[in-house]
């Protein structure tokens, strides 16, 4: 079929089951292995975007790890991506994230509320999603598999909250890719799906053991080498490499987080013939190694079980069909078939609009999200960033700069931005109060707005088409300017000054509440 085919091998099986002795092919010398994932990933990377994929994971992960990540750092990656905003927006407006009544209307305001981790998660699982629903591959297979990895990651992160793990975000992760090597394989390898789906058929045993007689490795060799190659965990790679009897409930935070995940697995493995199985497997599993009860896994379990019906369809997963009720566990409710969200009420689903270029109902949600922030009396650092997102994705502009006045009142220079490249301009970007500080001084300077609609007169900001410059002023001083600009698309206009406006006094207000 193609030239990254082995010769065939036997049936793959337990080690510890001495009826397949006899027939059990030794495995692959390590480094013959090694080059066959590289071979594979290489030929899937070539025919995916499984490169822009991984490269907005690691950025997203890089900024977490960062000390000095701020807010905008995570917003600027996630707004690449409007897709992805919004249904960021929708996950975090569920009942299973959103801790009160008030909608979340900016990525920014998500951050502050829930934490770098679980928005990076949030967005890595998302973007995942929606790689592996564009492979063009198993569409059934993959969707259904999704949909389980989904379950199991939220499964993982109760469980570990309950058994004393102190990463709940890393236990899901791993639950969500704890199925990526034949999820990998059925997306972008559909020819030798098909065929491993149909040497399943004829002989029996695992779909896994199968998909890997086709391709020469395990399934799970090719989901901890890109794992690792994209800068996660070492414990996620050791999950994939470790037996499944070696995932028990040791006294380190590894130990507890692959048993976690483990017993996640268990619970959401398909069983069409005993839909209840897995669940009185986990269950008993699940006592066996942490030596508690079960009112504690079916507490984790109904909160799941109610999470994933509502962010399966945000994910584009479609609605969760609901298994026959299970025999209920001694002493336990019956896990999964309880409605329990962590928070919130029945429409916390619904949540915030996403925003649309030049809405003004999602710019007023915006707004009114920043109002709350600035009586609350957050760091004026990021109330300020959920303007700049605010200004961005309700106006529809590729980049926003907030620039200030330096103490000498005698320069307007950079202090906050979104955009490509602007991060790295903002450094540099000084202009002086006076006649040579062109069109952006003088707005700060007369007190008046100016909307430049093609052909940018500022030299600092060459790579912005046409934009709108905003004066800020506090109790009538000047204190500096939003600037907000389009590289691409329809040219700024008189239509956009009221958008950036509203931002703009939003702004100010901030900045007054400070400096009392």
């Amino acid at each position: 079929m193609n030239d990254l085919r082995p010769p065939r091998l036997k049936p793959w099986a337990d080690p510890a089951d001495t009826r397949f002795e006899e027939t059990v092919s030794r495995p692959a010398p390590a480094s013959s292995t090694a080059d066959r994932v590289d071979a594979l990933i290489a030929r899937s990377s070539q025919q995916s975007d499984i490169p822009a994929v991984a490269g907005i994971i690691q950025d997203l992960h890089a900024a977490v790890r960062r000390e000095t990540v701020a807010a905008l750092d995570v917003v600027r990656l996630i707004l690449k991506d409007p897709g992805l905003s919004s249904k960021v927006l929708r996950v975090v407006n569920s009942a299973f994230y959103r801790p009160r009544s008030d909608p979340i209307s900016t990525i920014t305001r998500a951050v502050l509320v829930l934490g770098f981790e679980t928005i990076r998660d949030v967005a890595t699982g998302l973007v995942l999603v929606e790689a592996l629903l564009r492979g063009g591959g198993s569409g059934h297979y993959i969707r259904d598999s999704l949909q389980r990895s989904l379950h199991r990651g939220l499964l993982a992160r109760e469980l570990s909250a309950r058994v004393g793990y102190p990463e709940p975000e890393e236990a899901y992760l791993l639950g969500l890719f704890a199925d990526w090597g034949m999820l990998w394989t059925a997306a972008w390898f559909p020819e030798e799906f098909e065929e491993a789906t149909a040497l399943q058929r004829e002989q029996g045993g695992r779909l896994e053991d199968a998909v890997r007689e086709v391709l020469g490795v395990p399934p799970a060799e090719l989901a901890a080498t890109m794992l690792q190659r994209w800068n996660f965990p070492a414990t996620y790679a050791e999950y994939f490499r470790l037996s499944q009897p070696a995932r028990v409930a040791g006294r380190s935070p590894g130990d507890r987080l692959l048993a976690v995940v483990g017993v996640a697995a268990e619970a959401t493995a398909p069983c069409p013939d005993d839909t209840g199985a897995p669940t009185r497997r986990a269950l008993e599993r699940f006592q066996r190694l942490f030596d508690l009860g079960p009112e504690p896994f079916a507490e984790a379990a109904a909160i799941a079980r109610s999470a994933l019906r509502e962010q399966s369809p945000i994910f584009g997963l479609g609605a969760v069909a609901e298994p026959a009720a299970p025999a209920t566990p001694s002493g336990a409710a019956a896990a999964g078939t309880v409605d329990a969200p962590r928070g919130g009420d029945a429409r916390a689903g619904e949540g915030a609009a996403p925003a649309q270029a030049g809405d003004p109902q999602a710019a007023l949600a915006i707004i009114a999200e920043v109002t709350r922030a600035i009586v609350d009396q957050l760091d004026i650092n990021d109330i300020l960033a959920m303007v700049i997102e605010g200004v961005a994705r309700a106006g529809g502009f590729d980049v926003v700069c907030l620039l200030l006045l330096t103490p000498a009142r005698d320069q307007l220079v950079g202090r906050l931005g979104y955009g490509e490249g602007v991060k790295e301009l903002l450094p540099g970007l000084r202009i002086p109060l006076g006649a040579d500080g062109g069109v952006l001084a003088e707005a700060v300077m007369q007190a008046r707005p100016r909307v430049v609609p093609s052909g940018s007169p500022a030299p600092q900001l060459a790579a912005v088409r046409s934009f709108v410059v905003h004066p800020l002023a506090v109790r009538g001083m000047p204190v500096g300017a939003l600037v907000a600009g389009r590289v691409g698309g329809g040219e700024t206009g008189p239509s956009d000054l009221g958008m950036v406006r509203l931002f703009s006094d939003q702004a100010a207000l901030a900045l007054d509440r400070t400096a009392r």
